[in-house]
This record gives structure tokens, sequence and C-alpha cells, in this order.
């Protein structure tokens, strides 16, 4: 009877070993594709905002009284 508790124990001990390594290999897998997935998302939205700014900014600029507000404006407080 011994030996029949003595053999369970240490296949429980096995299988846990076995399933404990998955579990953190399932759990690594998932973090490297959820950080790469974030990332990418963020930088071409990052991107597309950019995009749209510069764009606003170069319209703003070419309206010569806006421009020539801006500019008396910066003048007379410059920014540090």
């Amino acid at each position: 009877m011994k030996k029949i508790m003595k053999k369970n124990k240490r296949i429980s001990i096995q299988i846990g070993s076995v399933v404990t390594l998955l579990f953190f290999v399932t759990i690594s897998l998932i973090t490297i594709v959820v950080y790469w997935g974030t990332k990418d998302l963020f930088l071409s939205t990052r991107n597309e905002n950019m995009t749209y700014d510069l764009q606003k900014f170069k319209d703003l600029h070419m309206n010569e009284e806006i421009t020539g507000i801006v500019t008396d404006y910066w003048k007379k407080i410059p920014m540090l």
C-alpha cells in the first residue's frame, strides 16, 4: 500500500511540474503577443494623429492673417 501511495505522490509531483511549466509558457506567450499588438496599435495611432496635426498646422500656416496674429502674439509674449 505504501508503494502505491509513493508512486501516486511521485506521479502527481511530475504532473504538477509539467502543468506549472505549461502555464508559465502560455502566460509568457500571451504577454508577448499582447505587448507587440498594443505597441503596434499605439505607434500607428500616434502616427495618424501626428499626420493630422501636421496637416492642420500646414493649413493654419498657409493662412497669412492667422500667422500674422500668432507671430505678433509670440513677439509680445515670448515662450520660454
